[in-house]
């Protein structure tokens, strides 16, 4: 599969998806206009991805702000993951966030209850 690279805009993230080196990242702000248009490309390619390997990969998640439908769609992505995982596949999360930014921490914390993937939240 081909790498997927999307630069960073004021509202959207920074995405790195490359099997080759089995970097995963989200990394900025999430607010998009359209949040379906924004992170259905996304959904899609780590669903094709997944289902064309055996493997496992941790997605780092380095987020300053996500809106509400944004959350959405970053669980969505979450939950394919999550079936991956449950199918014995190796699957982490990483969400890290500034030591100060309690909103972000919470969030990140929310997901590691509420998800069978393993998460890790990571301060800096």
């Amino acid at each position: 599969m081909e790498k997927l690279l999307i630069e960073a805009t004021s509202d959207t993230p920074r995405v790195e998806f490359d099997p080759e080196s089995l970097k995963f990242e989200i990394l900025g702000k999430a607010l998009p206009e359209d949040a379906i248009e924004f992170f259905k490309p996304l959904y899609d390619w780590l669903s094709e991805y997944i289902d064309s390997t055996e493997g496992g990969f941790e997605l780092t998640l380095d987020l300053v702000y996500l809106n509400s439908s944004s959350t959405r769609y970053i669980f969505n992505i979450l939950a394919l993951m999550e079936d991956a995982h449950e199918d014995g596949r190796d699957m982490h999360v990483k969400w890290r966030v500034s030591g100060t930014d309690e909103v972000m921490l919470g969030k990140g914390e929310e997901l590691a209850e509420m998800l069978d993937v393993p998460v890790k939240v990571e301060t800096y």
